[in-house]
């Protein structure tokens, strides 16, 4: 793996292209994601927690598999209200021009903040381990990220489960007095 590969630079910035191919070919490497799955499923807790929908009541998601140099290193499942993404390209299989963080801002949601959680220490689950070709036992780093407008409307949860090796977080504290 290529080391230090940082893709957090530009990840909420509409049009930032492709940030994790980006980073990846800074570091000297090849990455690539193949879309897994898009449309309505029915939330994890945590995710109808964060974006304040009603248990049981279906959200947007779209589950992406990353890969560095031909090789699974981290699945991103994003999820949205249905107020945001239905009849969009965030519910249709397919690449979104430009990404999904450019169509969200032609959309009228820009973020503003995003609040991360992040597991240093998780064991991935028996999908994920298949998915990332790890064994059960491996560690992965684990982050549920939301993310918000200026008035604090959650517009996207996301989960992101990486394979720990060649890769570094990047995290900016903003203090206002």
């Amino acid at each position: 793996m290529a080391p230090g590969i940082d893709d957090t630079a530009s990840y909420l910035m509409p049009g930032s292209g492709d940030t994790w191919a980006q980073a990846v070919a800074a570091a000297g490497g090849r990455g690539t994601q193949r879309l897994r799955s898009a449309g309505p499923v029915n939330p994890p807790d945590w995710v109808a927690e964060s974006l304040d929908t009603p248990p049981a009541k279906s959200v947007i998601a779209r589950r992406r598999t990353m890969y560095l140099n031909d090789r699974p290193v981290e699945l991103t499942d994003s999820y949205y209200p249905l107020a945001v993404a239905a009849d969009t390209a965030l519910e249709r299989p397919g690449r979104i021009p430009g990404g999904a963080i450019t169509l969200l801002a032609e959309l009228g949601y820009t973020a503003h903040h995003a609040d991360e959680a992040v597991d240093l220490d998780a064991r991935p689950t028996a999908d994920e381990a298949t998915l990332l070709s790890i064994a059960r036992d491996a560690h992965v780093v684990r982050i549920r990220r939301v993310v918000r407008t200026a008035a604090g409307a959650p517009f996207e949860a996301m989960e992101i489960v990486m394979i720990p090796a060649g890769r570094v977080l990047h995290h900016r504290a903003l203090v206002e007095t």
